[in-house]
């Protein structure tokens, strides 16, 4: 057992160096599967145990991945790149020096510093946005990537949570690391369609892990795939329609073990958004009559409990956790406002400090400039750029929306998915969707996999 995991461990490093080369995104998309600390983290910890510089090598292929695009980059749309590729530089080489200066007196090794820069620098931005052209070109329709990555992250995070209730447990050993000190708060309750009143109650209530790093991936995983779904949904054809209802019932299972709101408000906000700024007649229809069947539910039981999730109680676990965390951060960043802990978020987290505002993370790990240039970064280029862009599509409104709310209630949860949207949603505000493909000088619009 030991020789096969070993050989599938560099049969897996081999092949992402392969596909770095000349296929970049599909390398993100198996890195994200098999490599990530966050989306694969029971994976990586697997495979760490059977060879112990797995996740070493891994992240040393992130970095050549990003250092073979840089070489292999053209000036295919320098307005992007420049705009976007250069702060995430910037940002990449202060999280170097932040981590630098402290790692000199601690005695920090190599493989902390990888696992820095993949985990807390935008690397999986920027390969993205240095290769879009590069598949635009052979007719290939990057979103289809984000499509297919998240549905098999979905799929194999339920067969992870719910094939032991069958007794089934051949893939336990993928199961995310349970980093909770009393060992008890992952996978023992799992959600249920008929437990949605339950899980708006309490988020705490359900708590599949499936292969990553907390519950709250989960969250995050679920609200996109229930957007795809409908996505999927609105297409032609029987079969897409049939594999749309059964992605989104999953990805309603998986949020249901997280709960996690901030992908949920960032939907509602890119929807409000969307149909404000566009006039849309229809859209207006659907929000506000959204709105007023919302307000006539305040005054019954299930539409209290729907205020209550979105509106936490003082008493709430999250709301006065997080608060004590947020605090800690604000007292530790007064204290250190110039390289933070040097992203040592061990060091941080022994005394309590671990804001979940990811500006807040930002500054505790990296100093003020790291958040500022995270700000500028996520929040202030692309709304700079949506409010000047013709290309206000619905699908880049709400991915970046969920981002931006991601973002402030729980940091990045999922490196991969994180950036794949941020990504593409801002390719999106600058080229116009991808979507849009001329072919025997007609515009087909179609949402498949493959070319």
């Amino acid at each position: 057992m030991n020789l096969i995991m070993l050989l599938l461990a560099f049969v897996l490093i081999g092949f992402c160096l392969i596909l770095s080369v000349n296929h970049p995104y599909e390398f993100l998309i198996l890195w994200g599967m098999v490599a990530s600390s966050y989306d694969a983290n029971g994976f990586v910890k697997y495979m760490d145990s059977y060879f112990g510089l797995y996740s070493l090598l891994m992240n040393l292929v992130m970095l050549f991945a990003l250092v073979f695009s840089i070489w292999r980059y053209n000036r295919q749309n320098v307005r992007l790149v420049k705009k976007y590729f250069l702060p995430g530089i910037i940002l990449t080489f202060w999280i170097i020096l932040c981590f630098g200066v402290v790692s000199i007196n601690s005695g920090i090794g190599f493989q902390n510093v990888l696992y820095t820069i993949c985990d807390y620098s935008p690397t999986v931005m920027m390969i993205w946005m240095l290769n879009r052209d590069y598949y635009i070109k052979k007719g290939k329709r990057p979103i289809n990537y984000i499509l297919f990555f998240v549905c098999a992250q979905i799929i194999l995070a339920t067969l992870i949570v719910y094939l032991p209730e069958m007794g089934i447990h051949i893939l336990d050993k993928f199961s995310g690391a349970n980093y909770v000190a009393d060992g008890s708060i992952y996978n023992k309750n799992l959600f249920h369609l008929q437990d949605i009143v339950l899980a708006l109650k309490n988020k705490y209530l359900f708590n599949g892990l499936g292969q990553f790093h907390n519950a709250n991936d989960m969250g995050f995983y679920g609200v996109v795939g229930a957007v795809c779904a409908v996505g999927i949904l609105l297409k032609r054809g029987v079969g897409k329609k049939i594999f749309a209802v059964l992605l989104f019932v999953i990805s309603v299972l998986l949020w249901g073990n997280s709960g996690m709101r901030g992908p949920v408000i960032g939907v509602a906000i890119g929807l409000i958004v969307y149909a404000l700024y566009l006039k849309k007649r229809s859209m207006l229809v659907m929000v506000f009559g959204g709105v007023i069947i919302f307000l006539l539910l305040l005054n019954s039981e299930l539409g209290n409990e729907i205020m209550t999730y979105f509106v936490p109680e003082s008493g709430n676990i999250s709301y006065v956790s997080r608060g004590i965390l947020r605090l800690n951060g604000l007292r530790y960043i007064a204290q250190n406002p110039l390289i933070g802990a040097g992203g040592m978020l061990g060091t941080l987290t022994v005394n309590h400090i671990d804001p979940h505002e990811l500006p807040l993370r930002m500054a505790c790990l990296f100093g003020i400039p790291g958040a500022l240039l995270t700000c500028y970064l996520l929040y202030a280029l692309p709304v700079m750029e949506f409010l000047k862009t013709k290309n206000k599509e619905i699908i880049a409104i709400v991915a970046y929306s969920i981002v931006v709310m991601v973002s402030l209630t729980n940091n990045y949860t999922d490196i991969c998915l994180f950036w794949f949207l941020y990504a593409e949603a801002i390719c999106i505000f600058i080229n116009g969707s991808d979507l849009n493909v001329k072919k025997d000088k007609k515009i087909r619009i179609k949402l498949r996999f493959g070319k």
